[in-house]
């Protein structure tokens, strides 16, 4: 594990406050870059220097505020996504595009699972491709707020913001935005614009900030650089927006991967799970930052296969061992594109499995000669006062998967991805809530109007 933590993080922390004082950040906007001159900061071109002395009182501005708000929470969390644009049909087992019919049932099944504490949230889990492409958005928050009870919806631009704002004051829930810088060292685009929109409205002014840049696509490939530029970008574009207007921004920094044969963003390599490793170390000891959600259970594959369970408990067995307490990506595959009902009873049982390794080994023991004894009058131990005592708590028991016997097994096959299927459309059936009627009229009303106008 040395080898791992060999990065050292002073040559990071030197390397971000070199980067925000002498290269800077790119202000994309004009009158961006306008407001920000008005109010004393610097520039070199188009880019904003930031000074040491505001990253210093940023930084522990940071600190003082996560220590405050700490807690300890052993429980173990999962989560699973919400940009998904496909589906693994359960019944086919094809990929397909996700439409309005099914995610109704799929938001019912993520937030049956809420509601029986299999998961620590609940959202619709994508966007709906027969719709026209600018509702989908717009389309998924409706979902959320159709099926989810105490829902938080998100939105991620100005085109859709008012019309989702309209909708969550109808039910009286929150709205979740945040900034991902662009990379490298970049401050706009859409997600920025959105925040300066809500500072001016004032109607937001606490944003969280996570730049995502990919080694060796839009970062270098170097440890220390990467990880300097990344810190660069959330710490200087946090200071940018509290100087703006902003109250409080919340900055996490973390990288990315690529496979370089295909340019494609990939979960759940060998280079992403060090970076889960290290993402919670370096975060706490610059920032103060509790650790985040581990994306241990996205993986690359596009199917429930060897390779996704491959990724995701290899991923996940790192993840809780280094520490973490809330895990991502239930029922997800192809990074973040695809959602499965039935990978996501795939990924509790690989949680509940390396839960139980991490348990460990019972320190209390019977009195060993007592014990012993007991076994051989029984001739056995399976009917024995401490097996009958500790086996439950001491095998973990498969709800999904089975371990019959070969000869069981020929007779009875169980297709595990059927019995999933199974798992999942009961929860489906028994899910009863949904948002009171007027509600659901004053929502349709809106996406009704917005399709009619074409205004988005």
């Amino acid at each position: 594990m040395d080898k791992i933590f060999r990065v050292d993080i002073s040559k990071i922390k030197d390397g971000f406050y070199k980067i925000l004082e002498k290269i800077g950040l790119e202000v994309i906007d004009e009158n961006v870059i306008e407001r920000l001159k008005k109010i004393g900061f610097k520039f070199n071109g188009k880019r904003v220097i930031i000074e040491g002395k505001k990253v210093d009182e940023f930084i522990e501005k940071c600190k003082k505020r996560n220590l405050e708000k700490r807690k300890e929470d052993n429980e173990i969390k999962i989560e699973s996504g919400s940009h998904a644009l496909y589906h693994f049909d359960p019944e086919k087992r094809e990929i397909k595009p996700l439409t309005k019919d099914i995610l109704e049932d799929y938001t019912k099944l993520v937030a049956g699972l809420y509601e029986n504490n299999k998961l620590s949230s609940a959202f619709c889990p994508g966007q709906p491709f027969d719709i026209d492409p600018q509702l989908s958005q717009i389309y998924q928050q409706f979902l959320t707020l159709k099926y989810v009870k105490n829902p938080v919806i998100f939105s991620y631009s100005k085109k859709t913001f008012d019309i989702i704002y309209e909708m969550s004051k109808i039910c009286n829930c929150k709205i979740s935005t945040g900034v991902h810088p662009i990379s490298p060292l970049k401050v706009g685009g859409e997600e920025f614009e959105l925040a300066l929109y809500l500072i001016d409205k004032n109607i937001y002014r606490d944003f969280g900030v996570a730049p995502m840049p990919v080694m060796g696509i839009t970062a270098s490939i170097d440890w220390v650089s990467a990880w300097a530029q990344s810190f660069a970008e959330c710490i200087g574009t946090s200071i940018l927006l509290e100087n703006l207007g902003a109250e409080n921004t919340y900055p996490y920094a973390t990288l990315y991967v690529a496979d370089m044969k295909t340019g494609n963003f990939v979960y759940g390599s060998p280079e992403h799970i060090l970076i889960t490793i290290f993402e919670k170390e370096i975060n706490e000891k610059i920032l103060g930052n509790p650790a985040r959600t581990a994306k241990s259970l996205n993986t690359s594959s596009k199917t429930p296969d060897i390779f996704a369970g491959m990724e995701k408990s290899v991923h996940t067995f790192v993840a809780l061992s280094s520490g973490y307490k809330k895990i991502g990506g239930a029922g997800i595959l192809g990074v973040d594109e695809i959602f499965s009902p039935q990978q996501i009873f795939i990924d509790f049982e690989i949680v509940e499995n390396v839960k139980r390794i991490l348990k460990g080994i019972d320190e209390e023991y019977e009195d060993i000669e007592k014990n012993i004894n007991e076994g051989i009058e029984l001739n056995g131990f399976i009917i024995a006062e401490t097996t009958i005592k500790k086996f439950r708590d001491f095998y973990f028991s498969p709800s999904l998967f089975s371990r019959e016997t070969t000869r069981v097994f020929i007779k009875n096959k169980i297709d595990f991805l059927d019995k999933a299927w199974e798992m999942a459309k009961e929860v489906i059936r028994n899910y009863n809530y949904r948002i009171e009627e007027i509600k659901e009229k004053e929502l349709l009303k809106i996406l009704t109007y917005e399709q009619n106008e074409e205004c988005i």
